[in-house]
């Protein structure tokens, strides 16, 4: 144990930092493998990877609690270890990496998931079961932050990973067919995600099942074919319920009431939204609260309720810059335009449309800018206004 002076010396950051840049690089590393050693006796062992491969949800581990902490630890010891003693902190810290970024992503930590899923993609302790893991859950982290060109990228480098691989193929279909849907949304993305919840029920994946069901309801709702939508999202809530999947409830009943919306039911459509947006909160989920945020407002401007709309709008533009959700935030701010021409506030509305949808614009998202734009043309023409410019910035 260090004594009293010792240990004071080493509080200051400082000093802890410089006696340990004086070790040599291979004593730095048996540090670190001392210290991932302990923590993984404490803790009864190192965790394996489970069978069968591409499970919705990897068992707890004691290691869970201090995996971002093993990460580096097992990634600095393979550094400086040579041989097959590297080698097999290497494969440690690719586990851990993989364990880290699921378990940042399941806790709605998106940016801090795709740090850990995009080192995985690329590490030299990783099996192509792993790398395709950090591929595609890069791609969706990307997809979810409105990066939809990086989503593609590591989609194209995770093919060559699931040859042979069933269940990877499927998860590879799937992914590309959301990013595919932004800009050729027809009849085969509803059969594709169709077949993909086919394809996990009757492998009893319900989380994968009910997910793909959503998917395909929401295609349904976008296309105007509302009784089968809804029947999907009744059936998708029920599945979702009976597994406790609280996320895919949240996604299901907040769809539910979007699709309410657009039928005129706005009394349910708030409470669906409404109780989306309480799921969503229970569990932190930034991304999905800034989601029914926007969606209250749009049914606030729907039922004419214009200051109730602007609150909302700017309410999910400050979620979404706290958070660094610059999809939403921009999506937010291109309406917020919309809306602010509505109630005859041009110049604001040409400062808050020409950032957002130069964002969205950057970002290749084809179905979300046709989307805005056709709002902000709409918008225009009631207005007695010219349209927008050739490169779709508001009319001088």
């Amino acid at each position: 144990m260090p004594d009293a002076e010792t240990a004071y010396l080493f509080r200051h950051a400082l000093v802890q930092q410089a006696a340990y840049d004086l070790q040599p690089l291979s004593a730095r590393a048996r540090l670190h493998a001392l210290a991932l050693d302990i923590i993984e006796d404490v803790c009864g062992g190192a965790p394996v990877i489970e069978q069968p491969h591409w499970l919705a949800r990897i068992a707890a581990h004691p290691t869970d609690r201090f995996v971002l902490e093993l990460a580096d630890h097992a990634d600095l010891a393979a550094e400086g270890l040579p041989g097959a003693e590297g080698g097999r902190y290497a494969r440690k810290a690719a586990l851990y990496h993989f364990r880290g970024a699921f378990h940042e992503e399941a806790g709605y930590r998106f940016l801090s998931a795709l740090e850990r899923f995009e080192s995985l993609a690329e590490h030299p302790g990783a099996d192509d079961y792993l790398r395709a893991q950090g591929r595609i859950g890069a791609g969706q982290a990307h997809y979810r932050l409105g990066n939809l060109r990086r989503a593609a990228e590591h989609y194209d480098a995770m093919e060559q990973c699931v040859e042979g691989d069933p269940l990877g193929a499927q998860m590879l279909e799937s992914v590309r067919t959301v990013i595919a849907s932004h800009s050729d949304n027809g009849p085969h993305v509803a059969e594709s995600h169709l077949a993909a919840s086919k394809f996990w029920g009757e492998r009893g994946d319900r989380k994968r099942e009910v997910a793909s069901l959503i998917n395909y309801a929401v295609w349904h709702c976008e296309e105007g074919d509302h009784d089968i939508a809804r029947e999907a999202l009744k059936r998708a809530i029920e599945m979702a319920r009976a597994c406790a999947h609280l996320r895919a409830e949240e996604a299901a009943v907040g769809t539910l009431g979007m699709l309410d919306e657009e039928d005129g039911r706005f009394e349910e459509a708030e409470a669906g939204m409404k109780r989306a947006l309480e799921m969503a909160r229970q569990v932190n989920n930034e991304f999905a609260v800034v989601q029914w945020i926007i969606g209250l407002a749009e049914l606030s401007r729907r039922m004419n309720h214009l200051p109730e709309a602007e609150a909302g709008f700017r309410e999910a533009i400050a979620l979404s810059e706290a958070a660094g959700i610059d999809v939403k935030r921009e999506y937010s701010m291109a309406y917020l335009g919309v809306l602010l021409l509505d109630m005859g506030r041009a110049e604001e509305a040409r400062r808050w449309w020409n950032e957002g949808r130069a964002g969205i614009a950057m970002r290749g998202d084809d179905y979300t800018l046709n989307g805005v734009d056709r709002s902000m043309r709409n918008a225009l023409k009631r207005a007695g206004l010219p349209p927008l410019n050739p490169d779709g910035s508001f009319p001088a």
